[in-house]
Order: C-alpha cells, then structure tokens, then sequence
C-alpha cells in the first residue's frame, strides 16, 4: 500500500509541477544556387530577391545554399557579400558542400 501511495504520490507531482513546453516558430528563406555574377541583370535580380526578404517581417534568417557565385573570384564574392549586408535580419547562415 506505501509503494502505491508513492507511485500515486510521484505521478502527481510530475503533473502538478510540470509546465508545457513549446517551440517558437521558426520561419526562413532558403536561398540556392544563386550563381551570382557581376553582370547588372545578375546584380538587379539579386537586388530584387533581396528586397523581396527584406519586406518578410516574420523572417528569422536566411540559409544560401549551393553555388552562390557563378566562378571563384575574389572580386565577385565581395560584390555578392556586399550585397548580402544589405539583408535585414537577425541573422543568416553560409554553408557550400561543394568541393
């Protein structure tokens, strides 16, 4: 009967004490295979997607993914982060898998 009485016992005080728990939406842009260049049609249309993000307020980042610029070079990839600057929000993640 006492071991009963504490399993009750220990069964009320998990509910008793216990607060719900619950995740914040997280809502995000997943930008892929951009393949920016320097040309104006590929610097106006990045321009646009960014004004684009920029007028979702509800966003939390932003996660570019695949080919960002179109060739490696160090000219482009400061263009295409100057550009990334211009995003407002809390915060955005870089990550390329490809070798």
């Amino acid at each position: 009967m006492k071991r009963f009485f504490n399993i009750l016992l220990s069964i009320y005080i998990m509910f008793a004490f216990s607060q719900a728990v619950y995740a914040k939406n997280v809502e995000f842009v997943q930008i892929t295979d951009l393949h920016f260049t320097e040309s104006q049609e590929s610097v106006n249309n990045f321009k646009e997607l960014i004004k684009i993000v920029n007028s979702m307020d509800s966003l939390d980042f932003v996660v570019f993914t695949g080919d960002n610029i179109d060739k490696a070079n160090v000219e482009t990839l400061k263009s295409f982060l100057k550009l990334c600057k211009t995003i407002s929000l809390r915060g955005w993640i870089k990550k390329n898998m490809r070798n």
